[in-house]
């Protein structure tokens, strides 16, 4: 049994957040290295991978539905889909555009059913965190004054507010 057996829905998302990621519906937000269209298509693979190693009878379906942010490569929302013997068209993982930024893994599925789609997930975040560096979503109070917007090198050192340290920026 491996660790990600024993992960459950929340214990996904909290690992998301603890890598200080998060999307956006709002395109005014900065994000250093926001979730982008490549990066939904990348978890869909990861998901075809581990429903074939837990020998499922499910495939992804073809074509994530995916909304980014009106002039931005940016996602706003996606939508994973599976279907299977009996079913078609299921959620498999969805970063919902409800206002809420919710995370939905398989609501429809047993423990068993759902464990390709989350250990997948993991799997994900800790390559994502790999490409773009921990703490890899900067928040907006934390960006560089002076019309430059974007911090240089890694976002996890950028410029803090006067008066802000790591410890007591919540973002």
């Amino acid at each position: 049994m491996s660790a990600t057996d024993r992960i459950t829905r929340d214990d996904a998302r909290a690992y998301f957040a603890s890598k200080g990621m998060r999307y956006t519906q709002d395109p005014s937000e900065f994000m250093a290295y926001p979730i982008h269209w490549g990066d939904i298509v990348r978890l869909w693979c990861m998901c075809e991978e581990h429903i074939g190693e837990a020998e499922l009878e499910m495939h992804m379906r073809p074509k994530p539905k995916i909304k980014r942010i009106r002039g931005r490569d940016q996602v706003r929302e996606a939508y994973l889909r599976v279907d299977g013997p009996y079913f078609t068209n299921r959620e498999a993982i969805s970063f919902n555009g409800d206002g809420d930024m919710f995370i939905g893994f398989a609501g429809w599925a047993s423990d068993k059913n759902v464990r390709p789609f989350l250990s997948a997930f993991i799997e994900w975040v800790d390559w994502f965190v790999g490409q773009y560096g921990e703490r890899a979503v900067v928040p907006a109070s934390m960006v560089l004054r002076g019309g430059a917007n974007v911090p240089q090198g890694n976002p996890a050192q950028a410029v803090r507010p006067a008066g802000e340290t790591p410890a007591t920026n919540k973002n």
